[in-house]
């Protein structure tokens, strides 16, 4: 063999770090998604109507933006309906 020879104890050795090291990236890593799953807004992004009267910008700070067309009534309409969604 090329690692560590011949010697068993050694490769063992080597062989419990590589695990330990791939086990803790693999964990650190389902942490990390699962904080940014549960953590943020799934509603940040751009909305546009189906029928493109008008389109909404909504940022991580809850603010709205209008980028399109529309009178207040529809973009509450709209928002209500981005809220309800589960």
């Amino acid at each position: 063999m090329i690692i560590a020879g011949n010697d068993e104890a050694k490769r063992s050795k080597i062989w419990r770090v590589v695990t330990l090291v791939s086990s803790v990236l693999i964990i650190l890593i389902a942490v990390y998604l699962l904080t940014r799953m549960f953590t943020t807004n799934p509603v940040v992004g751009n909305w546009e109507s189906e029928d493109a009267t008008i389109a909404l910008k909504i940022e991580k700070n809850d603010t709205i933006q209008e980028i399109g067309r529309a009178s207040c009534r529809e973009i509450s309409r709209i928002f209500r309906r981005i809220q309800m969604q589960p």
